[in-house]
């Protein structure tokens, strides 16, 4: 294992690396996780006791083994190596390093089985593949692990960016909009300005019975997996039984996205003067 020192240092590097991607500077946000990887290199290998994994936040952790239900015991790790190759892979596949991407992205899923961005990853690499059926397998498998309305509002906006791929742009407008129903965001209102400029008009708002008849014929869930958002629940009441206040408050906010349940939002309010007072 690494020290907490170690740790830090590599979450500086990967913070770093992350920067330079946002500034596309891939060749340079590859090198600085290259050197992250290699420092990690044999650590984290799964042994006859423990499956190592890292995730985002406990609850990820707690999804994994309510939906997976593995035989081994989890250690969770305190360096998200799981985020480290997303973004290697990330890297490699705008690079048109398309074998070491798919390696990178596999060991990223490998980590953390339950990773939406992960998944998402691959669906952008498939994109690059031009294999776009198996880039909606990948987004559909990331929608059944969303737990939070940004995350399957962003399923949405990739359903969208497959049909727009596949030119069914009255589709891609659909899926937009499910998603702006989500959660509002700048980048599904300019994907509806990027229609508009295929298409030479404005994208109408699809009615709910179109959105219900798309959504069974291409077998895509229509809202977050209840299994998901259960464990959300049951984890939030154990750790406000506990008096976990910080993961309980995270974990009654993702339920509360989705259910707008009175009970839920009493939780909140409680939890949020507990910890004001603290």
């Amino acid at each position: 294992m690494m020290t907490n020192e170690e740790i830090n240092a590599l979450n500086i590097t990967v913070n770093e690396a992350s920067a330079e991607i946002d500034k596309k500077n891939y060749i340079k946000g590859a090198e600085l996780l290259a050197y992250v990887i290699k420092q990690c290199g044999g650590k984290f290998n799964e042994d006859g006791q423990y499956i190592y994994l890292s995730f985002n936040n406990p609850l990820e952790h707690f999804i994994y083994v309510s939906e997976l239900k593995p035989e081994k015991a989890v250690y969770d790790l305190t360096f998200n190596i799981s985020e480290a190759y997303r973004l290697y892979g990330k890297c490699m596949a705008e690079m048109q390093k398309l074998e070491n991407a798919e390696k990178a992205l596999s060991l990223s899923a490998e980590f953390n089985p339950v990773s939406v961005s992960a998944m998402l990853e691959f669906a952008d690499f498939y994109r690059v593949t031009g294999d776009y059926d198996a880039g909606l397998e990948w987004i559909k498998q990331a929608h059944y692990y969303s737990y939070s309305a940004e995350y399957l509002a962003k399923c949405f906006r990739y359903y969208a960016i497959y049909y727009f791929d596949i030119e069914k742009y009255e589709n891609s407008a659909a899926m937009n909009y499910v998603s702006l129903s989500i959660k509002n965001s700048i980048e599904a209102q300019a994907e509806l300005y990027h229609i508009q400029s295929q298409t030479g008009k404005f994208p109408k708002r699809p009615s709910r019975e179109a959105v219900s008849k798309l959504l069974a014929r291409d077998e895509i869930q229509s809202g977050p997996t209840k299994s998901v958002i259960n464990t959300a629940y049951s984890l939030g009441m154990r750790c406000y039984k506990d008096k976990k206040y910080g993961l309980a408050l995270y974990c009654f906010e993702r339920v509360y996205e989705f259910t707008r349940s009175s009970e839920i939002s009493s939780y909140i309010i409680e939890i949020k003067g507990i910890l004001k007072n603290y």
